[in-house]
C-alpha cells in the first residue's frame, strides 16, 4: 500500500522523499512502513519512534490535522532538530498528512520536497484525499490479513479434529496393539509431525513399538539409532522422564547443546 501511494500518487507533485507510519495497537509508538528517498541510516533511526508531541508526524496524528511546512525556515522554527535532519537530506518543504479512519488517526504520511512550496488549496485537497485513500487501503489490508489468519486457524482446528477422529478409529480397530500404534504413527506423519516414535513400558523396560519418518530415506537411520541407543531410564529428558512423571514435555527448539548432551559416543 505504502509503495503504491508514494510511487504513484505522490509522484504527481514531484515529491522527493516520503515516509509512511502506522500507529501501534497500544497507541504509544509509530512503525515506519515505507521510506523512500532517505538513506538507510535515517530510515533506520525512524523505523520505530514514540508518539510524542513536538514531532511533525506525531503532532499530525495527535491533532488529526495536517502539518504544512512550506520551507526550511518553517522546519527550523517549529521543529529545529527534525528540521536539521530534513535539510541535511536535501529537502526543504514538507507536508505531513494524518491517515484518518472513522475520525481517528491510524498513522501518518510525510512527503518531502527539494524546494520551497506554497501548498495551494488544490494541492492540499489532493494530499488530504491521498491520505484518506491510503488509510482505507491500509484498513482493507488489515482486514484481509485478519481474515486469512482466521481462515488458517479454522483450517488447523479442522485438521486437528479430523486427525483425532481418525486416530480414535485406528485405536478402536481390530489390529493388534502394536499394529494400531504403528498405524497411529503413520497417521501423525506428516499431518502433525515430521517424524513420530511410540514407546511403551513393558515388563519394566522401555520398548520401541512404532517409528515413522516423513523422509523414507531417513526411516532406516531413525530405526537404527533407536535400536543402538535405547532410552536411558535415568534420563531427565524425553521418554524416560515422561514415563516417570506422567507429564508431557514440549520442546519448541532442539538446541545444539541438547543434542550434545544426549550423545552417547563421538559417532
Amino acid at each position: 500500500v505504502g509503495t503504491v501511494v508514494i510511487g504513484k500518487g505522490a509522484s504527481f507533485l514531484d515529491v522527493g522523499a516520503a515516509s509512511m507510519f502506522l500507529l501501534s495497537d497500544d497507541g504509544l509508538q509509530l512503525e515506519q512502513l515505507v521510506s523512500v528517498g532517505w538513506n538507510a541510516e535515517v530510515s533506520e533511526e525512524f523505523r520505530i519512534t514514540p508518539l510524542t508531541p513536538g514531532r511533525p508526524v506525531s503532532d499530525s496524528i495527535i491533532s488529526g490535522s495536517p502539518v504544512w511546512l512550506p520551507s526550511a525556515d518553517d522546519w527550523m522554527a517549529r521543529y529545529p532538530q527534525a528540521g536539521a535532519i530534513h535539510t541535511e537530506g536535501g529537502y526543504s518543504a514538507a507536508a505531513v498528512i494524518p491517515l484518518m479512519l472513522d475520525r481517528r488517526a491510524i498513522g501518518g504520511l510525510t512527503l518531502s520536497f527539494p524546494g520551497t512550496r506554497t501548498f495551494t488549496e488544490d494541492e492540499r485537497s489532493y494530499l488530504m484525499a491521498l491520505g484518506a485513500q491510503c488509510a482505507q487501503a491500509l484498513e482493507r489490508a488489515r482486514l484481509y490479513e485478519a481474515e486469512q489468519a482466521a481462515r488458517r486457524l479454522a483450517e488447523r482446528q479442522r485438521d486437528q479434529l479430523s486427525f483425532l477422529a481418525e486416530a480414535s478409529f485406528v485405536l478402536d480397530s481390530m489390529l493388534d496393539g502394536h499394529g494400531r500404534l504403528q498405524r497411529l504413527a503413520e497417521l501423525a506423519v506428516p499431518r502433525i509431525a515430521d517424524w513420530c516414535a511410540i514407546d511403551l513400558l513393558e515388563d519394566g523396560e522401555i520398548q520401541h513399538v512404532a517409528v515413522i519418518h516423513s523422509d523414507p530415506a531417513k526411516l532406516s537411520l531413525a530405526m537404527d539409532l533407536r535400536a543402538r541407543y535405547p532410552a536411558d531410564p535415568s534420563a531427565r529428558q524425553g521418554v524416560s522422564e515422561v514415563l516417570r512423571t506422567g507429564t508431557s514435555q514440549l520442546l519448541p527448539v532442539i538446541t545444539d547443546e541438547m543434542i550434545v548432551q544426549g550423545a552417547r559416543d563421538p559417532e
